[in-house]
């Protein structure tokens, strides 16, 4: 989890809040993120 660049483009992945299916996440927080996207000059 967390910002990377793959060929050229910025990307983002959080753990995620929740789950799908059996709960399976085990040791593993949920979290949820707060971006703040901002413009160069």
């Amino acid at each position: 989890a967390g910002l990377d660049t793959i060929e050229g483009t910025t990307a983002y992945t959080t753990r995620g809040a929740g789950t799908w299916g059996p709960p399976v996440r085990f040791l593993v927080p949920p979290e949820i993120s707060l971006l703040t996207l901002t413009r160069d000059a």
